[in-house]
């Protein structure tokens, strides 16, 4: 279904910005599959939303974390970036409602539905830059990003971002092998590529997906360690190792 005007009144509402020009929102909900070529897509807006966000977030980075170096803000930013933390922001938004998508695509809760939330998202930040400015693009990452439990999120630590490091720790503690990092494979252009991979321990599989693989074995390394705590929970005998060794 094609969103009306009134449609998106409603969904700039839930932005918190009033646009100029609609048809400029129209664009960022439009997805490549739903018009012959790329020129009626919402594909430059995504290119050019990615670079506001990245300035937004980096921006309240440097306010919230003055004694943090660049590497750990880098850390920290990459977690919020990532397609399943955009795609989180769009879900609470309602964005797959109004995004036009043709045939080819479908929005069934899957990886493919992730990563074109977090596209139109970014496309959407993008429309928003151009009708009011990088004032209203921050006010739209701060009402939309930064509010309720996704502030609880940034005001974290950046070294609590290290996923990797936190499963490594976890699985020696209990005396089991290293997970095993794969890339499952890659989309998207050379230049704006997506990574795809699991990390596995036993018969555990964590996913990440992410624009460097850095930060798509973070996602997975995440994932696969709220996994075994999981487990780890439902069986108490599993970590009768780790106390058997402390009383020692």
């Amino acid at each position: 279904m094609v969103p009306g005007e009134a449609d998106l009144r409603h969904f700039a509402e839930r932005l918190g910005h009033c646009f100029r020009d609609l048809g400029r929102l129209r664009l960022a909900l439009t997805h490549r599959s739903a018009v012959l070529g790329a020129g009626g897509s919402n594909e430059r807006l995504e290119f050019l939303g990615d670079t506001v966000l990245d300035l937004c977030l980096s921006d309240v980075l440097l306010e919230r974390f003055p004694d943090a170096g660049s590497g750990e803000l880098t850390k920290l930013k990459s977690l919020h970036v990532s397609n399943e933390r955009l795609a989180h922001v769009a879900d609470r938004l309602d964005l797959a409602e109004y995004l036009q998508v043709g045939g080819g695509q479908c929005l069934v809760g899957d990886r493919t539905e992730q990563r074109l939330l977090a596209n139109a998202f970014e496309a959407v930040l993008g429309a928003v830059y151009l009708d009011g400015g990088i004032a209203a693009a921050k006010r739209v990452v701060a009402q939309c990003m930064l509010s309720g439990d996704m502030s609880d999120a940034l005001d974290r630590s950046p070294d609590e971002g290290n996923h990797k490091a936190a499963l490594q720790e976890w699985l020696q503690a209990r005396r089991r092998e290293r997970p095993r990092y794969a890339v499952v494979r890659t989309e998207g252009s050379d230049n704006r590529p997506t990574f795809f991979v699991e990390a596995r321990s036993g018969d555990l599989v964590g996913t990440g997906t992410g624009p460097t693989k850095r930060a798509a074995e973070s996602e997975a390394a995440a994932q696969l360690l709220r996994m075994l705590l999981e487990s780890e929970a439902s069986d108490p005998t599993s970590g009768a190792g780790v106390a058997a060794g402390a009383e020692a």
